[in-house]
């Protein structure tokens, strides 16, 4: 690891000598991952660079010449009193090789933000958390719930402005008995949600949909095609208030 300031910018760098990444291109996509089924969410990046949008920053990835692969964390550099020790040690940035490919960046291209307070259900714990991350970075006030009847009981509690929910989650209540739920004791809310779903849907999901005229996110999904989706939900809410 070595650290650097890079103009306005304070630069770390995680670099090893191993086989180097298969396609730089894609390590911060979501669900992307090269371990065997069942071993791996493809999360864990696409998260890291979520959280370091929150912060203002970018993450890139690349291979380096001599072998292995480079992660560099770029973040606003903070000013320091020039009485005080520096935070970061400035260093001459690597110059690449003529012909090698340009570092891959985790960002920053951001959809305009979204202003709203979202429920966030998901049993799945790295699915809830990366949906977390995304509207966080993006200006939404976010509580996560990993169970429908946990959603349930804070939906009694108080109002949101979107609810976004798995279709199918195991326990006493799924994505379908949430909306049933809240349809009967809650209506205002039946217009705000928007559910998420991995599996091919079945005959009955998709007819519940139909139903419904809800809004479904098909995983894996886009940051912006995840945004958008919810906040069309939410213009579609307060254009009929």
């Amino acid at each position: 690891m070595q650290s650097r300031l890079d103009g306005t910018e304070a630069v770390v760098e995680f670099v090893d000598n191993g086989p180097g990444l298969k396609d730089p291109q894609k390590v911060f996509e979501h669900f992307y991952t090269t371990k065997p089924v069942g071993k791996g969410t493809g999360l864990g990046l696409s998260i890291t660079s979520a959280i370091v949008r929150n912060h203002g920053g970018r993450i890139e990835a690349a291979n380096r010449p001599q072998g292995g692969a480079c992660f560099a964390l770029r973040l606003p550099a903070r000013e320091v009193p020039e009485t005080a020790e520096p935070a970061w040690v400035p260093a001459p940035a690597p110059a690449a090789p003529a012909g090698a490919a340009a570092p891959v960046s985790a960002g920053p291209r951001r959809p305009a933000r979204l202003t709203a307070s979202v429920l966030v259900v998901d049993d799945e714990p790295s699915v809830l958390e990366l949906q977390i991350a995304i509207l966080e970075t993006y200006g939404a006030q976010v509580i996560g719930a990993r169970s429908g009847a946990e959603a349930r009981d804070l939906l009694r509690e108080r109002p949101f402005d979107l609810v976004v929910t798995d279709l199918r989650m195991p326990g006493e209540v799924s994505g379908q008995d949430l909306y049933r739920w809240a349809r009967a004791e809650r209506p205002g809310l039946a217009s705000r949600f928007v559910f998420v779903t991995g599996d091919t849907m079945s005959e009955s999901a998709l007819a519940f949909l139909e139903t419904t005229g809800r809004r479904c996110v098909q995983k894996p999904f886009s940051v912006e095609g995840y945004l958008d989706v919810l906040r069309d939900t939410l213009n579609e809410k307060r254009a009929a208030a």
